[in-house]
């Protein structure tokens, strides 16, 4: 009996030859049909639901450095909103300081209200563009300041739309192949001093309004930003994993030399 089960196992090596096992050809069947699922389900999901895409960062900026913050609200690799706080004269009462922001690129701009006056700092769950306010864009504007107007008892003042805030949105249109799409940056904090972000969006669709969300706040305040999920990574591979760590990190300011 013993003798006909040997010669019976190899009679199955050889006929097998060097090719993969059943086993093998299984698993690749099963790990096929897992791939062509998570693909379906991801398509179906990417459908259903708002194509928003956030990034975090826990840049902070100040004026008394001259920090000036370059964003990529969709990473491109170009610049479409700059962050500046600067300080224009130190003295006995202290530093004349300032916030402001930019938009690069020839069709860019910061929402502003309908007479084209100050950048709008909006609340949560606020609408950009805010059709109903009738609004305009600009290239670029002022966030906060502060000037001392009284220099005998060192008095100050301070204003502007973002001027002592906190969670607000400055709201942005940019350009991506051509069409208009629009995003938000994030504060947690702002005065003319400098700023606290904790992240920016934009919306996918072109031409579609995007509303501000604080859930992105408490979702960058935690240790780590929330990753793709498993079905995410099995579907897309390690560049999914590499363009989630990309987005997750945090972005530092620039400082003149």
């Amino acid at each position: 009996m013993k003798e006909k089960t040997e010669a019976k196992i190899e009679k199955n090596k050889r006929n097998r030859g060097n090719g993969p096992s059943l086993l093998d050809e299984v698993l690749e069947r099963r790990m096929l049909g897992y791939v062509l699922a998570a693909g379906a389900a991801l398509t179906g999901a990417a459908s259903a639901q708002a194509k928003v895409i956030f990034t975090p960062s826990n840049a902070t900026i100040y004026s008394i450095y001259n920090d000036r913050l370059e964003i990529d609200l969709n990473n491109d690799g170009t610049i479409d909103v700059v962050i500046g706080a600067t300080s224009a004269y130190c003295g006995r009462c202290g530093c004349l300081a300032f916030l402001g922001a930019s938009a690069p690129g020839a069709s860019n701009g910061l929402e502003t209200i309908h007479n084209g006056g100050a950048l709008v700092a909006f609340e949560n769950g606020a609408e950009i563009p805010d059709v109903a306010a009738n609004p305009a864009f600009t290239k670029q504007g002022s966030m906060a300041g502060m000037e001392i107007v009284n220099y005998s008892y060192c008095e100050v003042d301070s204003d502007g739309p973002f001027a002592r805030t906190t969670n607000r949105f400055l709201g942005v249109k940019f350009i991506i192949n051509g069409e208009i799409h629009y995003g938000w940056v994030g504060f947690r904090s702002a005065s003319a001093g400098g700023a606290q972000l904790f992240g920016w969006a934009y919306e996918t669709e072109p031409n579609k309004p995007i509303r501000t969300s604080l859930a992105s706040a408490s979702a960058s305040a935690g240790a780590s930003a929330d990753g793709p999920t498993s079905l995410e990574l099995l579907a897309g591979g390690h560049t999914t994993v590499a363009d989630w760590r990309r987005r997750s990190a945090a972005t530092a300011p620039t400082r003149p030399a």
